[in-house]
């Protein structure tokens, strides 16, 4: 009986996964995940599009994976609600220092408990910064395009900002994992 040849896993795939894996798994992980599409697909079952199928098993990781993805899809919802939501409503939040530093201040202690989360996980520093980067990087880069739309600029200016979060959404997340190393050397002793 000849195999079935089948393609590789989508580039998003490959993209995505890793940002929610454990860097010690993310390649066994994703060469499963290959070997059982070609398992499904080998043995005459319906599998559908690979894009969907792979996009099932993202969903899976996301519910199954790191609390931090979840952190930042809260980050980033309440990011549309505030910059497209409200002004659709005509609801005008006013720019004070208090609103800045709560919205500024609650978007860092996020990348710090994605850190922390990442840390607490893996037991790898590196691991908690890279996640409070990650983490930044795509809620402060839906922040920039829902800033974008909303003022109908498609200008690169704020964008211009996103490796300066990204860079403070590292050192939030170095904060949660120095947080979680702590907390692995108490329970230790």
């Amino acid at each position: 009986m000849s195999e079935i040849h089948v393609a590789p896993p989508p580039w998003w795939v490959r993209f995505a996964l890793p940002l929610f894996l454990d860097r010690r798994c993310r390649e066994s992980f994703l060469g499963d995940l290959v070997e059982e599409y070609d398992d499904l697909a080998n043995s005459g079952q319906t599998v559908g599009s690979p894009h969907f199928w792979y996009l099932k098993q993202l969903v899976f990781v996301l519910s199954t994976g790191r609390l931090s993805a979840w952190l930042a899809a809260a980050v980033i919802a309440s990011i549309l609600v505030t910059n497209v939501l409200f002004p659709l409503l005509a609801i005008r939040i006013p720019e004070t220092q208090i609103i800045n530093i709560i919205c500024f201040g609650g978007a860092g202690v996020v990348w710090a408990i994605a850190g922390f989360i990442a840390c607490s996980q893996s037991e790898e520093t590196m691991d908690g910064i890279y996640s409070g980067s990650v983490i930044a990087f795509i809620s402060m880069t839906a922040a920039m395009v829902t800033f974008a739309l909303v003022h109908h600029s498609l200008s690169v200016r704020p964008f211009a900002f996103l490796p300066a979060f990204t860079l403070i959404g590292a050192c939030c997340g170095s904060v949660g994992s120095v947080v979680a190393k702590a907390r692995l050397a108490l329970s230790r002793t």
